[in-house]
């Protein structure tokens, strides 16, 4: 299985226009038979962040959603890769926790706890945030993505992009001391430990 951009011109079935969905428009993706959104937030507010993402799955129960915080994902290929092995265990019945959200985000934080993911990459006020919606109805993905961004007058696409201080605080955070490693090299050593997380 791969990842795709969701650029459907140019294959089998309804084009970007027929969708209303703008060509410049690229948080979009396919994984599988999930159609996936990735929506960048600046900055959170001080609301209540259980009720804010209860009320966003509330919105379209048959939407998976999921809110990270946008420190703890190396950029959004990173993220992809993540989300693509989560539903690979989860076509093979291997399974971290009763829901997929949680399992994403327990493999983004590498842990077997669902309580310490939630702590460590959960939303958090005041802070970047990404949020993850997937469902195999793309009409349903557009009409939340369309609903959370309207929610925030902020939404930046740069806000999972990598750079030195977020690799360098990552490293730090999980402890890895290699001197010499690059963006790509760093990427693959989180996403094997993803795939290594077990409950």
């Amino acid at each position: 299985m791969s990842i795709k951009d969701i650029n459907l011109n140019n294959k089998k079935g309804p084009t970007l226009l027929e969708n209303n969905i703008p060509p410049e428009d690229r948080s979009l993706y396919r994984i599988d038979t999930y159609y996936v959104a990735i929506i960048e937030i600046m900055h959170l507010g001080s609301e209540n962040l259980h009720e804010l993402i209860t009320k966003f799955r509330a919105f379209s129960p048959d939407v998976l959603v999921q809110g990270m915080d946008a420190s703890y994902v190396f950029g959004v290929n990173h993220l992809l890769r993540v989300l693509q092995l989560t539903v690979e265990s989860w076509n093979r019945g291997i399974k971290l926790s009763k829901i997929m959200e949680t399992d994403i985000l327990m493999r983004l934080c590498r842990t077997s706890q669902i309580s310490k993911a939630i702590k460590v990459g959960g939303l958090k006020n005041d802070s970047a945030a990404c949020f993850i919606l997937m469902s195999e109805n793309l009409d349903s993905v557009l009409k939340i993505k369309q609903y959370i961004e309207g929610y925030y007058n902020e939404i930046h696409v740069s806000v999972l992009r990598i750079g030195k201080n977020k690799m360098a605080r990552l490293r730090k955070e999980f402890g890895i001391t290699h001197k010499k490693i690059d963006r790509v090299f760093f990427e693959n050593y989180l996403v094997e430990k993803a795939a290594l997380v077990k409950f």
